[in-house]
Order: structure tokens, then sequence, then C-alpha cells
């Protein structure tokens, strides 16, 4: 049964991930460059010297010379102070990999070259956890240095160019 639960929400995931990227493309804006699943690990485009997992969601913005790095979570949304708890640890968890991979991009930008030329020093990289529904993580003391923001999705769908704000 845990196994089939786990199928299910790995097929959710999936299904966000593919939702939030379809909605970037269909915004039609010749400056965006939108890639989703981006692999960071040895012999990759991204190629790093461990694995790092992916990046669920790349978007360059030619224009504002910004690298978006998204790592997408389809939590469920909490309803009891346990749900919460488990929610906010599996934040917990996940945020240490995320920031690691957010320091190494911002350490090799000019490996972002393989999906635009234009590239260069110039350009700033940022990272955000957008998850499904508003995270019990940003309204509770948690003991991380991590500078990636969490965010909901319904920020994006109010704006879409909210991740290239300062």
């Amino acid at each position: 049964m845990k196994s089939f639960i786990g199928d299910i929400n790995k097929k959710k995931g999936e299904y966000f991930t593919e939702q939030l990227y379809q909605y970037y493309i269909d915004l039609d804006d010749s400056s965006l460059i939108v890639k989703k699943e981006v692999l960071v690990k040895p012999n990759k485009l991204l190629s790093a010297n461990t694995d790092l997992g992916d990046i669920d969601l790349l978007i360059i913005n030619t224009k504002l010379k910004q690298i978006i790095c998204i790592e997408i979570k389809d939590y469920y949304e909490a309803r009891t102070v346990y749900d919460y708890i488990s929610q906010n640890e599996k934040i917990k968890k996940s945020l240490p990999k995320v920031q690691k991979r957010d320091d190494w991009c911002k350490n090799n930008i000019n490996k972002f070259k393989s999906y635009c030329e234009s590239v260069d020093e110039d350009y700033r990289i940022r990272t955000f956890f957008i998850t499904r529904n508003e995270p019990i993580y940003n309204y509770i003391p948690n003991e991380n240095d991590s500078t990636i923001a969490i965010i909901p999705v319904f920020v994006l769908i109010k704006d879409p160019y909210y991740l290239f704000r300062d």
C-alpha cells in the first residue's frame, strides 16, 4: 500500500512540475528560456563533480540577465499540527541539497552557456523552492542558514515574473 501511495504522489509531483513548466512556456516570452528536469551531475550539460540532483525548472531571462533555478515540491495541504510538523521536517531535510546545488550553480555560471550562449558573469543566479500550498516553514523559527526563498505557487499564478524581482 505504501508503494502504491508513493507512486501516486510521484505522479502528482511530476504533473505539478509539468504544469508549472507549461505555465512559463505559455507566456510566449521570447526573453525566457525554459527547461525542466535539468541534471546537475557528472557527464551532463551542467557537469558537477558529484550528483547534485536536478533543477526541476530552469528559467533563463536573457533580457534581465537572470538564471532562476526552481525546486518544486507538491506537498499535500497540511490540516493538522502533525501535518504541519511533517511538512516542515520534509522542507528542512530537502533544503541542504538544494542549497548545495545553488552554491554550485553560482560558482559555475558559465556552464549555463550550454542552455543560453549569452550567459556570462553579469548574469545573476537565484534559486527558489516552490510548493503547491503555503508552507508553514516560513512562519516558524528554523535553524537553517539557507538563502533560498520558499514560496507557494499561487504567488506565481498572480505574477509569473515575481521570481525576477529583487
